[in-house]
């Protein structure tokens, strides 16, 4: 039985709802429910009592409540110690991330439940606008970048962390806006204001390549350096821009996101590691954070 089992049954004991104690540790009810299954198994005994109205615990729930609080504080002290062992506080873990990613639930949720459990470890956490080249893996420890990059160190890893599918800003009054999804026939006589095309392993420059090839040459296309200049643009009228869905959370209320439906191509979040013999934290920051995204 591993303590992040033990830690989610009291919970469970203390909030008596699967979805809402699933919600409150940010995983799913089914996860949940497969691991209280599998402690349950592994004890042989029923923690809770289930009907379609309440849950409670059993009498061994009960007493596994009201005495696991104190061992697994006592095991996550141990644990955070043995893990924090050669893990200097001196050296902080580097983080670069792209504007867009800094809006991820699951890397913010993630960066704030490390810091609680590791408190002493210091992290150095910076959203760069203006673009990831891949060579900023060389300045840092941790990358979260929307790119994929080909030419990366030996010493570096990277794990896909979401996928998801792209979706096309607009300004108000913009005659697309009333249409549930937009396809890429729908924006042939359009004006494209696109960042980062000079990363040509990134999302951007692969769109602005689908968009090139599926107007036959008809859309203007403007690019800028960046993702808050697109923003911007499009919001003043001047053009479209084919967006990650976190662009939602940095925009005003009076534009408007609608997905590109035809199998046009995805978002991606990559996390980068550039593994060296003294970040030993980062690689529990990478390891616990990959962990965390494939057990959902």
């Amino acid at each position: 039985m591993t303590t992040e089992y033990l830690y989610e049954f009291l919970i469970l004991a203390r909030i008596k709802n699967y979805t809402k104690a699933s919600a409150h540790l940010f995983i799913s009810q089914p996860v949940l429910s497969r691991h209280i299954m599998e402690m349950e198994k592994e004890l042989g005994v029923l923690l809770f009592v289930r009907d379609t109205h309440s849950l409670n615990l059993t009498p061994a729930g009960t007493y596994l409540s009201e005495h696991a609080g104190e061992f697994l504080n006592d095991c996550d002290s141990a644990c955070q110690m043995i893990r924090a062992k050669g893990l200097s506080t001196d050296s902080t873990i580097r983080i670069i991330c792209a504007p867009e990613l800094a809006y991820s639930n699951h890397i913010q949720i993630f960066f704030r439940h490390f810091k609680e459990r590791y408190p002493d470890v210091p992290i150095d956490f910076v959203v760069r606008p203006d673009g990831l080249p891949s060579g900023l893996l060389e300045t840092c420890d941790i990358l979260f970048s929307p790119c994929e990059y080909t030419d990366i160190p030996s010493s570096c890893e990277k794990t896909l962390l979401s996928s998801h599918l792209p979706y096309v800003f607009l300004s108000p009054g913009h005659p697309l806006v009333g249409k549930p999804s937009i396809t890429l026939q729908d924006l042939s006589d359009e004006t494209f204001i696109m960042p980062f095309t000079d990363e040509y392993f990134g999302p951007y420059a692969q769109f602005l390549l689908l968009v090139q090839m599926h107007s036959h040459g008809r859309t203007v296309i403007r690019k800028v350096p960046n993702l808050s200049t697109a923003i911007f643009l499009v919001s003043a009228g001047e053009g479209i821009s084919i967006v990650p869905r976190y662009v939602q959370y940095m925009v005003s209320q009076n534009t408007f996101l609608r997905p590109l439906s035809g199998n046009p191509g995805r978002f991606n979040e990559y996390i980068y590691l550039n593994r060296t013999e003294k970040n030993g934290a980062a690689v529990l920051f990478y390891k616990e954070l990959v962990s965390s995204v494939k057990s959902v």
